[in-house]
């Protein structure tokens, strides 16, 4: 049994005196209210009086010291402390309650007249509230100047043209084309909420200047993952030149293709996966020439559709860039697979403008146009224009002015045949059609176009692109565009310096910078109402 003592009440006094000294005691001592006061929000501050100074000339020795006003703290000093020139060994940095020392190994050869910027990054940070003290620059000499060269400039996304937060804008004296994988910058600077940065303190001599959303901060390039922008040319430093750089173009490079799977257990259907998703289906061959192909590609996999009794061996060779795949043909004579369409259109209105999109399951061909039509409220059937480039969706346009309120679109069974032999059940879709005074115009004035280049014009709502237009040999345009839906719209003008009618990322290694990419908003489009704009692609 637990003993219970008893405190004596001659006692009692004594034990409330004490309790009573305590509680005046720290109503004394307590400088914020009962709810501990605001949140502190400040990074530590400097104590100049009690730090080494910043800025010395004819530094000699091998440490400084930093004093703050409040307990601080270091958080990942090896990847977030940057020293210009880079060292050859890591530096000794520590700190205890209040102060920081920064220390260079005994090995460290100090340079003679030599500039040094030591930057923290994000590693200086209060104790308590993690506040840090962003970018703080201990910066001395071991000569008689200070180096005062600057750069300065912007960093924006090369897709949208907006300005990109907290960027490693990074320079490199070593001018090879790998250092900035492989090695730390020699001068760097992180961009502002505005997209600008700016390095101080940089000697003279000449530079690469790369742009990298550093995600591990590495203070290097990780090829393949980060997003990087550089300058086309390098950037000489003079007696008292300082320099500008009016845009470095941010985007993830596409990196190259490679094989990530494949799959081939299904007679007359090969798989491949890729690393990341397909733009346009690759080039490939297969080492039979009497045996027909047919591609569709789809996110990261490209399809390969053959005619499988054309093929009499148990294997192919597929040729694909650098890769040759040995597929294996599945042990089975006969192929059973049935030919499915499916409805790619999303809404139900249709209007004179629109176009339906159907889908094969399998390669196909259409047997009989007249077997496609859509069908009025008074069984009146109306021929469509076809379209398809790859076998697997077809397009269907009317020929005709559409004139009652209501239409199905009707594919008739057996229309389509595929590769293997199959042929398609019927498909059978409503749609209500849209006044013409419930649709809107644009009339877009494009003018300062390059007329040596190729551009692609896309107008774009809410759920991406609308319609396309592919522009060269002309320095300005006019566009009109019938039967939209009213509603906000912007135009989006790509300048396709390779003219593959699409947006490319940047790409260092073969010297292609992102390709310009300029939106446009348009002002909202409303019933029965055409809208002009004028559009200047320089501006």
């Amino acid at each position: 049994m637990a003993k219970i003592s008893f405190i004596p009440l001659s006692m009692n006094k004594y034990w409330f005196l004490f309790f009573g000294l305590c509680f005046s005691f720290w109503q004394c001592a307590s400088s914020g209210s009962l709810g501990g006061g605001p949140k502190d929000k400040e990074p530590p501050k400097i104590v100049l009086a009690e730090s080494s100074p910043n800025f010395q000339t004819n530094f000699s020795g091998r440490s400084f010291e930093l004093t703050f006003d409040e307990f601080v703290v270091l958080r990942d000093p090896i990847k977030q402390i940057v020293v210009s020139p880079p060292l050859t060994y890591i530096p000794e940095v520590r700190n205890r309650g209040k102060k920081i020392l920064f220390r260079f190994n005994e090995k460290e050869i100090v340079r003679d007249s030599t500039t040094y910027t030591v930057n923290f990054g994000e590693a200086i940070q209060d104790l308590h509230e993690n506040n840090k003290l962003i970018n703080y620059r201990y910066v001395f000499s071991t000569g008689d100047i200070i180096d005062s060269l600057s750069v300065k400039g912007t960093v924006n996304d090369a897709l949208t043209s907006k300005p990109v937060e907290n960027v490693t804008v990074m320079l490199y004296n070593n001018l090879q084309d790998s250092a900035y994988i492989k090695e730390k910058p020699f001068y760097f600077a992180r961009t502002a909420k505005d997209g600008t940065f700016s390095i101080e303190n940089i000697k003279r001599d000449t530079f690469r200047i790369f742009a990298v959303l550093d995600e591990n901060v590495s203070y290097t390039y990780n090829e393949g993952v980060e997003s990087l922008g550089y300058n086309d040319t390098l950037i000489t430093f003079s007696d008292s030149s300082n320099v500008f750089v009016s845009n470095l173009a941010l985007s993830k490079p596409l990196g190259n293709l490679r094989i990530f799977d494949s799959e081939s257990k299904n007679l007359g259907l090969f798989k491949i996966k890729f690393n990341r998703p397909l733009d346009a289906a690759p080039s490939y061959k297969i080492l039979n020439d009497s045996l027909r192909t047919y591609a569709f590609h789809q996110g990261d996999s490209l399809m390969i559709w053959y005619q499988a009794n054309l093929l009499a061996q148990d294997s192919v060779l597929l040729l694909l860039d650098s890769d040759t795949l040995n597929l294996k043909i599945p042990d089975t004579s006969t192929v059973s697979r049935m030919l499915k369409l499916t409805n790619l259109t999303n809404n139900t209105f249709l209007s004179n403008y629109d176009t339906i999109k159907v889908k094969l399951s399998n390669p196909g061909f259409l047997k009989n146009a007249a077997s496609v039509a859509l069908v009025d409220s008074s069984g009146r059937r109306l021929p469509l224009q076809t379209n398809s480039t790859d076998n697997i969706v077809y397009q269907f346009t009317s020929a005709d002015n559409l004139l009652s309120k209501q239409y199905t679109f009707r594919i008739d069974s057996a229309a389509f045949e595929d590769i293997f032999g199959n042929v398609s059940d019927s498909l059978s879709v409503k749609f209500n059609k849209i006044a013409e005074d419930k649709l809107s115009g644009l009339v877009a004035v494009i003018s300062k176009l390059d007329s040596l280049s190729k551009y692609v014009v896309s107008l774009e709502d809410n759920g991406g692109s609308v319609r396309k237009t592919l522009v060269e040999q002309v320095s300005s345009i006019t566009l009109t565009y019938a039967g939209l839906k009213p509603g906000a719209y912007k135009i989006v003008i790509i300048k396709d310096l390779n003219g593959n009618n699409r947006w490319d990322a940047v790409d260092f290694w073969n010297k292609r910078q992102a390709e310009i990419t300029k939106s446009f908003t348009v002002e909202n489009l409303r019933e029965n109402w055409t809208v002009e704009t004028e559009i200047s692609f320089e501006e």
